[in-house]
């Protein structure tokens, strides 16, 4: 969770991890952070570590992704649909947002170019990206390069992925045994990802196994500190043996 103040308005980026406990405090916290400013929350994709704790949220405006599909326990009337080229304008900060789809069909990037901030979720820059089909594969293709494109020419860009925790050598469930130290993220982390999609198409990509909780789940692909984990079906799973 990121929280943008600007001399208008306060944008909180994705609404937190519905396992977390402390959700007074939370609260508390963005509160405190924001003063008096008013508060927005922009969500980057409908998976429940980032859209959890939105029910703390629900006088406030909530800017979703269109073609991410909702949790009906997160629903309120003051959802605001986002897509590709709209803006939120906080004043000082103004972000355009960015579709960028793979890891949900409907993930968005929030992106100030003025301020060269990159809010990814989890599209890029979470120690590893997750795709859950083979077939997205040609779609995150296309994200990285329509996002490389938009941002290319920002000088000491400032990624902030929904788990940057995870890239901290020093966290030990930051994610498998061989997960690349992303840090620093820079401009080079998104071209080692483009990289590192061409090496899959083209079957030249190391990779090794990947397991959650002893299971495996797929197959890891890395390139220098880009990572790529494609989680599949067991009906898949002949195809990344």
């Amino acid at each position: 969770m990121y929280l943008i103040k600007g001399s208008n308005r306060a944008l909180l980026i994705d609404g937190g991890n519905k396992n977390i406990k402390a959700r007074k405090e939370l609260a508390a916290i963005v509160n405190k952070l924001r003063g008096t400013t008013p508060l927005e929350i922009a969500v980057t994709h409908n998976h429940e570590d980032h859209t959890g704790q939105l029910a703390l949220f629900k006088a406030n405006t909530i800017y979703y992704p269109a073609k991410d599909k909702i949790k009906g326990q997160h629903y309120s009337n003051n959802y605001s649909w986002v897509k590709e080229g709209d803006v939120l304008d906080l004043g000082n900060f103004k972000f355009t947002v960015l579709e960028t789809p793979a890891h949900t069909p409907g993930s968005v990037t929030y992106v100030d170019q003025q301020h060269s901030l990159i809010a990814s979720g989890d599209s890029i820059g979470s120690t590893f990206v997750w795709l859950f089909d083979k077939k997205n594969l040609n779609t995150y293709q296309k994200t990285l390069n329509h996002l490389y494109a938009q941002v290319k020419d920002q000088k000491d860009p400032l990624f902030m992925p929904g788990h940057k925790w995870q890239a901290d050598p020093a966290n030990k469930k930051r994610g498998p045994k061989y997960t690349p130290d992303n840090k620093p993220m820079t401009m080079q982390y998104l071209k080692d990802m483009i990289t590192l999609t061409k090496q899959i198409k083209a079957g030249t990509a190391k990779s090794h196994k990947y397991y959650v909780d002893g299971k495996k789940r797929g197959t890891a692909y890395v390139y220098h500190h880009a990572m790529i984990c494609m989680i599949v079906s067991s009906a898949q799973r002949d195809v990344f043996k």
